[in-house]
């Protein structure tokens, strides 16, 4: 009778040891993605940063020689201090997403409380930054309305400007708000990022 039951007991392997002993496999994918966007998004910026002190004066000298004359570059194309300020911020944030993926790559809880900084500081930049794009449309309105033949207001196409600002801000809030949604609700404990004691062990 106890032989039967032995012989109905499910058998073990070792790689049924191998596959549960398996460490969690979205810090990998959660903390590159993070390394990539972050790295991606300083790199852009920085590039806006040089066309803003380079590329910006050329286009208004090419455009002075085609009118003969100076011609004034619309609030569009003019970086206050509150723009290189609103730049600035958006280097720090995703500099620190960067730190955040490497800390979740390295399986650091660390990393959760670095991405719920950040997911909170870059829905922060976009309000800050959809705030500036209305004002900068408005002045832009009052602009072309005071410069009329102005060359700069001549290529100026509203609808364009509006869904290339609604597109860019919408795909600047997915990441951010996954990662509220996954390091606030989802992967909590120290056991999400390493696996069970079982399995840290092994």
């Amino acid at each position: 009778m106890a032989d039967e039951v032995l012989d109905h007991r499910p058998s073990t392997t070792g790689d049924d040891f191998a596959a549960s002993s398996a460490p969690p496999a979205w810090p990998k994918v959660v903390g590159t993605l993070s390394i990539v966007f972050g790295s991606l998004s300083i790199m852009c910026t920085g590039f806006g940063m040089i066309s803003a002190v380079f590329f910006t004066p050329w286009i208004a000298r090419q455009m002075e020689a085609q009118a003969d004359g100076p011609v004034e570059l619309p609030p569009n194309m003019q970086f206050d201090p509150q723009m290189w300020l609103y730049m600035a911020a958006g280097v720090a944030t995703n500099v620190l997403l960067v730190i955040a993926g490497i800390l979740v790559l390295s399986r650091l809880k660390a990393g959760r409380g670095a991405h719920l900084v950040y997911a909170v500081m870059e829905l922060g930049a976009i309000a800050w930054g959809i705030v500036i794009t209305i004002r900068q449309h408005a002045a832009m309105d009052q602009f072309a309305a005071d410069h009329p033949g102005n060359p700069f207001i001549a290529q100026r196409n509203e609808a364009v400007e509006w869904g290339i600002a609604a597109a860019m801000f919408v795909i600047a809030a997915c990441w951010p708000v996954f990662c509220l949604i996954w390091f606030g609700l989802v992967k909590k404990s120290e056991r999400d990022f390493k696996g069970s004691e079982t399995q840290q062990l092994i």
